[in-house]
């Protein structure tokens, strides 16, 4: 446990003052920094650093807060030039979900990544549906995109060594296995004729 502690110790002292000299070098070289991509990058980048300190810390309470579906769905998307299609099953509306931030995007990034890889390789181009529901108890969100295959599963996947991106290593989804499993969300992926699709589950807040 201290040597764990020491490591996720390390990287916030060596990473998050880098990532403060990024944006204070940003903002004064862009001049509407605060509303710019880069500086969604950087905020990207320390949530990221954060979540990797909490996977560290497997042995410690999550910080857990309050955020906000869809908003958290689309702010996770990797890719600054394209934007994911999320849409609710039901009419326009929004449920909280709690959840450490950090790893929710470590989880999440993953999974657009390897949406995003998959679709170029199929199609060329940059692809994933989002759609998300829940229940009074629960919430679920889909995430699906083409690849070039028939048929996949996310044990048959992370077993063999590949993802649903044809001849990639499947470390991404192991990474996705091991934080589903800190933050206590279910996950599944399922292929069948071209169409990847990643399904994520978890309980609401109680109040």
């Amino acid at each position: 446990m201290t040597d764990q502690v020491d490591i996720a110790t390390l990287i916030r002292h060596e990473l998050s003052p880098a990532v403060g000299w990024i944006r204070l070098a940003a903002d004064g070289e862009i001049s509407s920094f605060s509303s710019s991509k880069t500086n969604e990058a950087v905020r990207k980048l320390q949530r990221r650093i954060d979540g990797l300190v909490a996977m560290i810390k497997s042995g410690e309470e999550l910080n857990l807060r309050r955020l906000r579906l869809p908003h958290v769905l689309i702010e996770s998307w990797p890719d600054a030039h394209t934007f994911p299609l999320v849409r609710p099953t039901a009419d326009e509306q929004t449920i909280d979900i709690e959840t450490d931030e950090g790893l929710f995007l470590i989880l999440m990034s993953n999974i657009y990544q390897n949406a995003i890889d998959a679709s170029v390789e199929a199609t060329g181009a940059a692809s994933a549906q989002v759609t998300w529901g829940f229940t009074a108890r629960n919430y679920w969100v889909r995430i699906a995109n083409p690849f070039r295959g028939d048929r996949l599963s996310l044990t048959d996947v992370v077993n063999v060594g590949n993802s649903s991106k044809t001849a990639h290593q499947g470390q991404g989804l192991a990474l996705i296995q091991t934080v589903a499993a800190r933050l206590g969300i279910a996950i599944t992926l399922e292929g069948h004729s071209g169409t990847a699709s990643f399904i994520l589950s978890g309980k609401r807040p109680n109040d």
